[in-house]
């Protein structure tokens, strides 16, 4: 009697069926889009960080420039600069990138614990976007309370 080869030795046993047959096929496709997910969700949480570094870069260049007599502040000024940019780089309403710019600026700086999570692909952005929603609901003093409750 031979020894089996490595390679046969890690193969996986053939289906005995054609349904076991596509109930392994279907397993290894939905692992598949689990497996995306994750990584949507990570890019998620660094389009998240790129966008707050777009607010931060806009606010300091603000800084820098004389007062306009808008009647804005330099933060409100380079908040809209900051809206305006992405929501053409993105080619999206200025409702939405304002949105994204708010959210993104509360996961990096208020909610560290939900943007690691959804780093990590535990959760994702529609659920992180209703962690900052909800969050903002209730008194900042809670929020750490709220997040250790709220994720995963």
């Amino acid at each position: 009697m031979s020894t089996p080869t490595a390679l046969e030795a890690q193969a996986a046993p053939l289906p005995t069926s054609p349904a076991a047959a596509v109930d392994a096929g279907l397993s290894a496709v939905l692992d598949s889009i689990v497996e995306v997910d994750r990584l949507v969700a990570s890019l998620g949480a660094y389009r998240a960080v790129a966008i707050d570094e777009v607010r931060r870069l806009t606010l300091a260049a603000e800084a820098h420039l004389p007062s306009g007599g808008s009647g804005w502040s330099r933060e409100m000024t380079a908040r809209r600069v900051a809206t305006t940019e992405i929501s053409a780089a993105l080619r999206i309403g200025e409702r939405e990138a304002e949105q994204l710019v708010a959210d993104s600026a509360t996961l990096v700086h208020d909610l560290r614990p939900t943007l690691d999570a959804l780093r990590s692909g535990r959760i994702s952005y529609r659920h992180a976007s209703v962690l900052v929603d909800e969050a903002r609901s209730l008194p900042e003093a809670s929020w750490s309370a709220f997040e250790a409750e709220a994720l995963p």
